[in-house]
């Protein structure tokens, strides 16, 4: 399955993602920057990218999908009870997840109106990939008005990381 959760800028895509992946891992992840995540959920692997503002990041996240990466691409997996960065492990680890054919991938996306823009990417990926999914959602990330409070944000946020969620345990029944 391919979800994507989509929505104008500062609507609290990146921050419902963060959430969905400590629900899912039980492990809060590390929040410094937009990264890659791979996590094994209820014996399935489910591939994460937080980021989504522009084409570039976009097709890093597709690729990390197809299972390729570069040397400036961060991956972070739980191992040990922790988020470790996939380069740092031993070989053998890395090959394993190096090797996984994820049941789920999720993608932030933000439509920006432009000739190149992240919708694009994605768009482009699911024209190349679409036999690949049995199925494909768009969520769409409203973070409600500018006059919002924070705390009503990450409440926000929180409430469509369990959607997200749910949606996730009801599709690996």
């Amino acid at each position: 399955m391919l979800i994507v959760l989509y929505g104008k800028r500062n609507q609290g895509k990146t921050t419902t993602l963060f959430n969905l992946i400590e629900m899912l891992s039980g492990i809060n992840p590390p929040r410094n920057m937009d990264g890659r995540f791979i996590i094994k959920y209820k014996g399935h692997y489910i591939l994460i990218g937080t980021g989504g503002d522009s084409w570039g990041i976009c097709r890093v996240n597709t690729n990390f999908f197809e299972g390729g990466t570069d040397n400036k691409t961060i991956l972070w997996v739980v191992y040990n009870n922790n988020f470790e960065q996939l380069k740092g492990l031993d070989e053998k680890v890395k090959k394993e997840y190096e090797m996984i054919k994820p049941s789920i991938c999720i993608t932030s996306c933000r439509p920006s109106g432009d000739g190149n823009g992240a919708i694009k990417a994605i768009h482009y990926y699911v024209e190349r990939h679409n036999e690949d999914y049995e199925r494909m959602l768009w969520l769409r990330k409203d973070g409600g008005h500018e006059k919002i409070t924070k705390d009503e944000a990450l409440r926000l946020a929180k409430i469509k990381a369990k959607e997200i969620k749910d949606i996730i345990d009801e599709y690996l029944k």
